[in-house]
């Protein structure tokens, strides 16, 4: 017999999973088989890639959640009060919602200190993540006592049947069906534990007004009631479930009793479309009601409901792919452990303390048992004293009474320190945390500020730019009109020198290809063609500016300016 257990928190980030895990159980190979990767990657992805990215990337281009450059364009039409500073803080704002019921469940002084270590633990895995919360689940099918019972080949081909049971989980139609926004899946080889799949998972939800969040349970309700049905169908099962989950609670969780799952299966197997029963729906005033349980009390067994479906669908495809492997194994329906739910670390040291009350009630006994014997001896050697029954305690006992109630007390008071000791150093953790949150929040705030003051300021150069080129251009459009003008107020003139100097260009040509005695080109000629149109076209201009210059009024250094430009010109 062996169990299903499906480990499920957001305590997951990049660091357990691909090359990041290789690396961290490189020294836990103890059940490793010879040809076993390390890791099997069921998902589209390689074993280097960052899961936060990999989250990122599938959140913009299926959950609807905006890209940078979508963001900031869409962040500056948002009125100033409700703008982003960044895109960190649009990320977090996304799952705001989720984060703030974490923080309420770790403030709130009734939260056990397991859970609130947990959630602190969550808390700065998804800072650890950029904002994106990760759901990581581990699925396991055995555990390692069942290693250590078998042979080399046994245990060789058990554990190949295992990596064939959850590759055909992963491609199960449940799967895809209960974890929509599944982003990477491996089966894990490589550690000391059994071999297991592990997931990480994200849950954007959009509203019915496109809204996008963080919202597991809604996006698990969603995907409940589109494998039952309806809503209706939904609501009933959970009902039942809550029904069984109170008959659990009243009776004990003991070994070997039947487990609330395995009788709620039972249930809906042979009552597809069973509910609770109408007698459990009736109010104290007569009146009935739809449901036996409050719609608070079935929203808590939504995530438990989403667990079981998976576990008992990885718990059949199990024994199919068993069967087919010739291997002996049955899925346990009866509660295996004493009940504590704990993680393996915390679970281990349990147990420890569990066997070590256990030989100290086992002592206890031997003295009691002891004491009562001495008792014996005692009423025996009265009588035969005194030949009268001892119907009074004596002093004796009553000063080992004391004695152990002292000691009992002194147990108690020394175990209440203990525990209080324990949760000052969890609050002083907790405050820590809390301290570094907020120095995280006011650099945050610092960040704002500065983009706020280079926007400032870009946008000032920008208008300065804009001005300049207005300048320029209003400069080129009015020296185009001052060319324009001077051309066609100098054009008769102009005109005669240019065809002048056209003339004169044509026989430097001709010079050049038919000049000569020979006819076959005279460069010295054509030289001198070339020349004097150069000379004759400048010196037109020269006039022309002379004349410009005397109705200008121009002084004699100008006037020097212009004929060491006409120098240059012809040296060119």
């Amino acid at each position: 017999m062996a169990s299903v257990t499906l480990e499920n928190s957001f305590q997951s980030t990049s660091m357990d999973m691909g090359s990041n895990h290789i690396k961290a159980h490189a020294k836990q190979h103890k059940y490793l088989q010879e040809n076993e990767p390390l890791i099997e990657t069921l998902t589209d992805n390689k074993q280097e890639d960052n899961s936060v990215k990999l989250a990122l990337k599938y959140a913009q281009e299926k959950a609807g959640l905006r890209t940078p450059q979508s963001w900031f364009k869409y962040n500056q039409t948002l009125r100033k009060s409700r703008r982003k500073s960044s895109y960190l803080e649009y990320i977090l704002s996304v799952s705001g919602t989720f984060r703030t019921a974490k923080q309420r469940r770790l403030a709130n002084p009734k939260t056990n200190k397991k859970t609130r270590e947990k959630i602190s633990r969550e808390m700065n895995a998804i800072l650890s993540n950029d904002g994106v919360p990760l759901d990581g689940s581990l699925y396991y099918i055995s555990n390692t006592e069942i290693y250590d019972s078998m042979t080399t080949q046994q245990l060789k081909k058990y554990r190949h049947f295992e990596a064939e049971t959850f590759r055909k989980f992963f491609n199960s139609q449940t799967f895809k069906e209960l974890n929509p926004q599944n982003i990477r899946s491996e089966i894990h080889y490589d550690e000391s534990g059994a071999l297991h799949l592990q997931t990480q998972d994200v849950w954007f939800h959009k509203d019915k007004r496109g809204r996008l969040s963080y919202a597991k349970r809604a996006m698990i309700k969603d995907a409940l009631t589109k494998k039952y049905g309806s809503t209706e169908a939904l609501q009933d099962r959970l009902d039942v479930l809550c029904g069984y989950h109170r008959y659990v609670e009243k009776k004990g969780k003991q070994i070997g009793a039947n487990r609330a799952d395995t009788m709620f299966y039972d249930f809906i197997e042979k009552h597809p479309k069973g509910h609770m029963g109408n007698s459990s729906k009736v109010n104290k005033d007569g009146t009935k009601r739809r449901f036996a349980y409050s719609k608070a009390e079935r929203t808590t067994r939504l995530v438990e409901l989403w667990r079981i479906e998976q576990m008992r669908e990885l718990g059949k495809i199990a024994e199919e792919t068993a069967k087919s492997m010739n291997i002996t194994y049955h899925v346990d329906r009866t509660y295996q452990t004493d009940g504590v739910h704990l993680d393996s670390a915390a679970y281990i040291e349990h147990k420890k303390v569990h066997k070590k009350l256990s030989q100290q009630v086992q002592q206890g006994q031997m003295v009691n048992d002891v004491a009562k014997s001495v008792m014996s001896d005692l009423k025996k050697s009265y009588k035969e004293l005194t030949n009268k029954e001892i119907t009074a305690k004596s002093p004796l006992e009553v000063a080992k009474k004391l004695k152990q109630a002292t000691q009992a007390t002194k147990n108690e008071v020394t175990t209440n320190q203990s525990t209080i000791e324990t949760q000052q150093t969890t609050i002083s953790r907790q405050n820590e945390q809390l301290k570094a949150q907020q120095q995280q929040l006011q650099a945050i705030q610092h960040q704002r500020k500065n983009e706020q003051a280079e926007i400032k300021e870009l946008k000032k150069q920008k208008m300065d730019l804009q001005t300049e080129i207005k300048k320029l251009q209003q400069q080129a459009k009015n020296a185009g009109l001052i060319v324009s003008q001077w051309i066609r107020r100098n054009w008769q003139q102009l005109e005669s020198h240019f065809r002048d100097y056209a003339r004169d260009m044509s026989s430097a040509q001709n010079e050049r290809l038919f000049g000569g005695n020979e006819g076959k080109g005279d460069p010295y000629n054509a030289q001198r063609y070339e020349k004097r149109a150069k000379e004759g076209l400048l010196a037109s201009f020269e006039h022309l500016e002379n004349e410009e210059v005397e109705r200008s009024g121009l002084s004699n250094a100008i006037r020097k300016s212009i004929n060491k430009q006409n120098d240059n010109n012809l040296e060119r």
